[in-house]
């Protein structure tokens, strides 16, 4: 069996972001990674990052790119671009769920992340 490939360390190492550190946990790492991409401008990159997954393989991934093009329509959310991550997550969840499916409550909550 082969591998298991790191795809949060691959693309650290594409962009030239100082590698997970001895004292990091994985977590901090794809967060930290996923982030500064985000902040560069590489939304895919950074949610293949987060996730450890390539988009193609990931729903995950996918859902993200979801809200990552779903709030492109809207430029006032986030401080930065790497508070995005979390945003683009909830917003595809959001998107991708069928209307009969959307608790009218979620969808209240959704209109305030911004």
């Amino acid at each position: 069996m082969a591998d298991q490939v790191n795809w949060t360390a691959e693309r650290a190492k594409e962009h030239n972001l100082p590698p997970q550190g001895k004292d990091e946990s994985d977590k901090a790492f794809r967060f930290r990674i996923s982030s500064a991409l985000r902040d560069m401008g590489f939304p895919i990159e950074a949610h293949e990052a987060y996730c450890n997954a390539l988009y193609d393989q990931s729903q995950d991934v996918l859902t993200a790119l979801y809200g990552v093009v779903t709030q492109e329509t809207k430029r006032d959310y986030g401080q930065t671009d790497g508070e995005r991550v979390g945003d683009d997550i909830a917003t595809g969840i959001v998107v991708r769920t069928p209307a009969r499916e959307v608790d009218p409550m979620a969808m209240l909550l959704a209109a305030f992340l911004r």
